[in-house]
This record gives C-alpha cells, sequence and structure tokens, in this order.
C-alpha cells in the first residue's frame, strides 16, 4: 500500500484499534416523499398523528409539506443506527398506510403536481418558513423534493485521545481533531466520485421534474427520462446542487467558515446549510454552525451524497453504511499527495489491504469484493438494476411495487423493534409509541425493562410497561397478593370465589375431602402468568391434588384452593378511568387432522412466527409439562393421542397467554356494565393501571350477582396482547399510557 500513511496504520495496530474504528458516533437522516397509491404526490398536511414537527426528535418534515424527514439519535455503532432507522420507517409507513399514503422509495421525485401546487411545509419558526419560501424562489420546489441520506460521523473520543497521546507536535485537542476531520474531507473531495458511482441508486426520473433536464435527457420508457452515464441524477447537473460550484476551502477551519460566511454576505447562499456539499464540517448539536465551529472544532461530519435506494426497505443497507465507513478509514490513512495514480479498482485494492492489516478483512471484505465486481461489471450496479427494472415496468410501478412490498414487510413484523428484540414485547410497544410520539427514550435496566421517557418538560420511569409512577408501591403489594386482593373486593361488594388459604402442603392435602366433589382451582398466592395454576372441573384423585398443590407450592409460600366459577374468562385492561381492552383468552390448543399426535400438533402449532418465549412475541409458545399432562389424563388422553380430523383438544384449563393460550379482543362486544364494575375493581385497589380477570356467563346482559365474579387482579398486565391479539383490533394500549403520563 504505497499511497497510505504506514506510521498510522503502524499505531493503529500496535494499539489495538481494530475495533474502536468501528465505534464512534453514528447518526443518519432521511427524507421521503409522501405518495397516493397511483405514484402521485401527496399534497396533505403532515400528519398530526406524528406529533408537534417542531419539537419531534424522530419525526418532521423537510422542505415540503409532501417531504417526511426520520432522524436517528447518535449511537455507537452503525448497526443501532440503522436499526433505529428502520423503526421509525416502519412508524411512518405503518401510520401513512392508515390514510392511503406510502413512502416513496426513491431519491427522485414521484409524478409531480404543477410547481405552484406543491406545500411548502409551515412551521412555527416563521424564519424557518420564509427560508423555505426563499428556496422555492431560488431553486423551485421541485428541486427541492429530491430526497436522500445523510450519515453523520464522529470517531470515539476513546480512539482520538490515544491518536493524540502518540502525536509529536505541540497541537491543542482541538486542533489535532480538526487536523483528523479536515484531511478526511480533502482526501473525500478528491474521491467521493467512486462513492456516487457505487451508491447511486437514482439514474432515472420523470418528465413531471424538469422539462430542461428532460432535453438533456434520454427517454427509457413513457415518462422516464435518463442522463447517459450517470448512476446518480440526484448528485448530477440537474440534481439538488447550488446555483454555482462553490470553492469552499477544507485546509482549515477558520478558511472553511471564513468562505462560507463571505458566500453569504454576498448573498450567494441564504445560509450556511444552503451549502450543499457532500460533505459538510459541523458544530455541535444546538451550535452555531459556524461560530461552533471555531470555538469548538468539528464535532462532526455530515456526508450527504447517498441517494435513497428504492432496492432497500429503508433506502440503504448496512453494507452500504459500512463501505462509506471503510472509504472514511480509507481516506483517514491516504497519504494526500500520492493520489494522482489511484483508479477505482486501486482504491478498492488498497482499502482491501487496510482491511487485512486491520484484522477486518472477516467482516468486511465481502462488502469490498461486492463493490470490486460493480465497479468491474457496470450491468452489477444499483444504477442499472434500477434502470432495467423501470425499463421493464414504468417509473411509477416500479417505485410502486417496491412501497408496497416494504409497507408489507413493515406491516408483517409490526410487532417487533429492532434492536429491542431481548425485551419484553409490552416495552417494546410502548418505546414504539414514544418514537412516534416523539418522546425521548433511555434504556435505564435492560434486563428489567427499566426504561426512562423524557418529553423536555418532565422524566417517567416506567418498567415493564405498566409499572409506573401513576401506581403506588402499595398498590402494587395489593394486587400482586390474591389473598388481600379478594378481601377488598368482597369489602366493595363485588363476587369473588370463596375458599381457602394454606401455608404447608399437608395442610393442604388434609381438605382433600372438603373439596373433592367440588370444581376447584388451585394457585400461588402472589404470582402472575397462570404459573402454578391448575383447575379441576372433573372429579379428581387426592393423588392428582397433592400434585397440583405441589406445583402451586413451587411458586409461592401460601397457596390458594378456591372455587371454580362458571362463565368465561375475560381480561379487562384498565388504564385510568376507562377500559382500553377486553380479551377472551381461549386456552392452549390444537385442532386435529386425524393424523398427528397431540405433541406433532403442538410442533407445528410452535412454527407460528407470532408464537414466542419470554412475552417478546404476540403469542407464547404451547408448553407440554406436568400441567398439560395431568389436564389430558382428565379427558383419557395423553401427548400421543391422536386427535380425529377438526377435533378440538385443549391442553390447559387456565386461559393464560403466558401459557400458549390464544387472545380474542371482545372489546366493542361485552355489556357496558362488566366495564364499570372493572373500573370499580382497579379504584377499589387504589390501581390506575391494572388487568381485571373477570368470568362472566352471559357477556350481553347486564351485571347480576350471580352472572360474574371477579378471579384476579394483575399489577403488570402485558399490553402487547391488547395490541397484537390473536383475533381482533389493535387497542394501542401504549398509546393510553404515555397520554396518561405526558398528557394529550
Amino acid at each position: 500500500m504505497t499511497n497510505i500513511d504506514h506510521r498510522l496504520l503502524k499505531l493503529m495496530k500496535e494499539k489495538h484499534l481494530s475495533e474502536t474504528l468501528f465505534r464512534g458516533n453514528f447518526g443518519l437522516e432521511k427524507e421521503n416523499n409522501r405518495v397516493h397509491k397511483n405514484g402521485t404526490l401527496a399534497l396533505t398536511p403532515h400528519p398530526s398523528s406524528f406529533g408537534d414537527r417542531a419539537k419531534h426528535p424522530y419525526i418532521t418534515t423537510d422542505f415540503s409539506e409532501s417531504q417526511i424527514e426520520m432522524v436517528t439519535p447518535v449511537f455507537p455503532t452503525i448497526d443501532e443506527a440503522f436499526e433505529f432507522l428502520e423503526n421509525i420507517h416502519d412508524i411512518v409507513s405503518l401510520e401513512l398506510s392508515k390514510q392511503g399514503e406510502y413512502l416513496w422509495p426513491g431519491s427522485n421525485p414521484p409524478i409531480l403536481p404543477d410547481e405552484c401546487l406543491i406545500p411548502i411545509a409551515k412551521l412555527e419558526n416563521d424564519q424557518e418558513t420564509e427560508y423555505r419560501y426563499k428556496l422555492a424562489q431560488k431553486y423551485g420546489r421541485k428541486k427541492q423534493l429530491i430526497s436522500g441520506i445523510h450519515y453523520n460521523f464522529s470517531f470515539s473520543d476513546e480512539l482520538l485521545h490515544v491518536l493524540y497521546d502518540e502525536q509529536s507536535s505541540h497541537k491543542t485537542y482541538k486542533e489535532f481533531k480538526n487536523d483528523i476531520y479536515l484531511k478526511i474531507s480533502r482526501n473525500f473531495n478528491r474521491y467521493r466520485d467512486l462513492l456516487v458511482d457505487v451508491t447511486g441508486a437514482s439514474p432515472v426520473f420523470h418528465n413531471t421534474y424538469n422539462q430542461d433536464c428532460v432535453l438533456r435527457a434520454e427517454q427509457l420508457n413513457q415518462g422516464s427520462y435518463y442522463l447517459p452515464q450517470v448512476h446518480s441524477f440526484r448528485n448530477s447537473v440537474c440534481g439538488y446542487k447550488n446555483r454555482k460550484d462553490y470553492q469552499v476551502s477544507y485546509q482549515s477551519v477558520e478558511e472553511y467558515v471564513e468562505d462560507i460566511h463571505n458566500l453569504i454576505q454576498k448573498h450567494e447562499l441564504l445560509s450556511a446549510k444552503e451549502y450543499y456539499h457532500t460533505l459538510r464540517l459541523k458544530a455541535g448539536a444546538g451550535e452555531d454552525p459556524l461560530q461552533g465551529l471555531l470555538d469548538k472544532g468539528i464535532q462532526y461530519i455530515e456526508i450527504r451524497l447517498l441517494d435513497l435506494n428504492p432496492l432497500f426497505k429503508i433506502g440503504t443497507s448496512k453494507e452500504n453504511l459500512y463501505f462509506i465507513h471503510l472509504f472514511i478509514l480509507y481516506m483517514l490513512l491516504l497519504e494526500e499527495e500520492e493520489k494522482t495514480d489511484l483508479n477505482y479498482l486501486s482504491i478498492i485494492a488498497e482499502m482491501k489491504e487496510m482491511a487485512r492489516e486491520l484484522s477486518l478483512a472477516d467482516k468486511y471484505i465481502h462488502i469490498l469484493v461486492e463493490v470490486e465486481n460493480m465497479l468491474i461489471d457496470p450491468e452489477l450496479s444499483y444504477a442499472a438494476r434500477i434502470k432495467e427494472g423501470i425499463k421493464q415496468s414504468s417509473y411509477e410501478l416500479f417505485h410502486m411495487k417496491h412501497s408496497f412490498d416494504y409497507l408489507h414487510e413493515s406491516e408483517k413484523h409490526s410487532f417487533t423493534l429492532l434492536g429491542y428484540e431481548d425485551m419484553e414485547l409490552s416495552t417494546q410497544i410502548l418505546i414504539k409509541d414514544a418514537i412516534k410520539r416523539g418522546i425521548g427514550i433511555e434504556i435505564v435496566d435492560r434486563d428489567e425493562n427499566f426504561i426512562a421517557l423524557s418529553d423536555g418538560k418532565k422524566t417517567e420511569y416506567v418498567k415493564q410497561a405498566t409499572k409506573t409512577s401513576l401506581d403506588s408501591y402499595s398498590t402494587v403489594l395489593v394486587m400482586e397478593n390474591k389473598l388481600v386482593t379478594k378481601k377488598i373486593l368482597r369489602n366493595a361488594g363485588m363476587r369473588v370465589p370463596n375458599g381457602g388459604a394454606y401455608q404447608s402442603l399437608e395442610e393442604a392435602v388434609m381438605d382433600y375431602e372438603k373439596y373433592k366433589a367440588k370444581q376447584i382451582v388451585i394457585k400461588p398466592k402472589s404470582t402472575n402468568f397462570g404459573l402454578g395454576i391448575t383447575i379441576f372441573k372433573d372429579s379428581f384423585s387426592k393423588e392428582d391434588y397433592e400434585k397440583a398443590l405441589g406445583m402451586a407450592f413451587l411458586h409461592d409460600r401460601t397457596v390458594l384452593v378456591e372455587e371454580f366459577l362458571s362463565g368465561k374468562e375475560y381480561r379487562f385492561l384498565v388504564m385510568g378511568d376507562e377500559v382500553t381492552g377486553i380479551l377472551h383468552r381461549v386456552p392452549a390448543n390444537v385442532k386435529g387432522d386425524g393424523q398427528s399426535s397431540i405433541a406433532e400438533l403442538v410442533t407445528a402449532k410452535n412454527k407460528d412466527p407470532l408464537r414466542g418465549k419470554g412475552y417478546k412475541t404476540p403469542l407464547e409458545k404451547i408448553q407440554l409439562g406436568e400441567s398439560e399432562a395431568l389436564f389430558l389424563k382428565g379427558q383419557g388422553k395423553d401427548f400421543d393421542y391422536i386427535p380425529a380430523e377438526g377435533e378440538l383438544v385443549y391442553l390447559r384449563e387456565n386461559s393464560n397467554i403466558s401459557t400458549g393460550g390464544d387472545s380474542l379482543d371482545l372489546t366493542d362486544a361485552i355489556s357496558g356494565s362488566y366495564k364499570e364494575l372493572a373500573i370499580q375493581a382497579a379504584k377499589a385497589a387504589g390501581a390506575t393501571i391494572c388487568g381485571v380477570d373477570m368470568m362472566i356467563d352471559d357477556p350481553t346482559a347486564n351485571v347480576s350477582e350471580q352472572n360474574y365474579g371477579i378471579i384476579e387482579l394483575n399489577f403488570n398486565p402485558a399490553i402487547h396482547i391488547h395490541c397484537y391479539p390473536y383475533k381482533g383490533e389493535n387497542r394501542r394500549a401504549g398509546e393510553r399510557i404515555l397520554q396518561l403520563l405526558f398528557g394529550k
């Protein structure tokens, strides 16, 4: 590698900085135009469901009301930033689909109306609105609709301090850091065409964009045009560029600031942010873009040449972002005076060698090989593939097919929050709703599903989605203790099951004669999720009774034996003064095919992607344990039993989703009197958020003394079962929690 700074490379190897090179501060910004299903620009206002765009940290508008912008927080890795951007994309895409709108997946605008009809973003800040109107006059509204992805990056202080400590000059840390980013910028400006060619994904534009550009172009098919040899129309002479190629120095921060300031003074630029260069030097958040650079130095660089690639769901791939980062590292190591004889393939060859020297080859060499292949065979490029796809259909059909496909993908995995899959699904839902609403998120304790939510005015700490400041510790203790819960509800005039509480297995077994002729429920005093519960509706032996007690005592020192209340079980989710959702939970079951055993049918049913373990999916996998074996024994069956075709076999009596049950939303089918009863039960325990489990004989009839019984209050009701029921409507429980915590 003759063009590399070998002293710096050697230092990186000696200090074992390979992993540190791929950690730093990464942020992504992405614009998309909103469109109708026929590929025409949507002229509707920015969706109100995303809240106040002026204060929203993740979802706002760019130039036009029609152009939505997504912004990630800063993350220490590319993966985290990428996944968060995909989460925002999914949230936006799913929300837009409710009003019949879609995200246009390409950089070049969709089918456009007359210039005057394109709505400029209506912002509360008059200066920002005025700035956009001036841009419209200067460039035209259509040009401002060209969209892309900005890649924001800075090295970690850990890495920079290691390099700084090894320098021989007497520069300050600020000066040293500036020099690092300035060198990268200068080299980047020399070789950026390589990035444009490799990542370029906007070769074709529609004739409604600009007639002057149509005259420069060749026609691909009806309405579609392209500039020969141009991979990125967005980065071309017709694309998102200043009116002139301004000469701004990257030799020093002072010269950079002075040149841009002079352009503003000469009225060439409206402000620093109108400098549409492919790489900009950035001050910290909230800092004046020019004075901040002088005062505190370069905080990060913003790379602005990435097209939205319609071949990828969110407009780019992790591999493209890795390639850009490898390119940045190469620009850091590249000696500036040696650049003139390098061609694209030579650069890739040196980048491959750099990756090997830094022990990065195992993870990233395949990306460089793919880029190399694209350079050798242009037909493999993104631009060529996109151009061919449009040629085979049309401009709008090609893009809308991808838009529909990506929406379907978002719908298919709508319950998943990338990067947070290890957390409980209810917590993921709350985080997702916080992102949608623009509430800041901090993971306080991942293992405990403990998060902090902030709207800029106050911070709320929430555990497992429903344990909040809205409920006191004593309220949680009341609901956790089934014995205390029964007493409180009975004193409030509500029907609860009769029975006894036992502190030892021997004591409970002695009362077998008392219960043997009755329908009973055996359960631990203080557990949730249906653990340790056994229900006997038919005759049972003393041996079975003792075994059920033993399972219950595994989960608590006190066990309850209660009468079994008739009817079906319903979970009422009470939040504040309303019932947010009602579910009928069907016990774990399988339907026979006349050939497969119960065990085989369970295995097949558990393959449903909605089923998982640990409350990270809408439904839990069905288990084949002691409780299931005992329940089947009461039916004269076992795991090897082969049900007849269409025969429905229940594996448990209790209907908890946590034990493999199915959830059916019946919120709109239950008599309002039961909803009022559930709210009263929650208030009796002092609870703001809780689950009320109720047995009801006839849910369409009004409450009567013998028509119902409350069997439990749940202090930690899983909201995911109401948001993603097996059948029924999403009751948006996460949004209700945020409403209770932060108001409208």
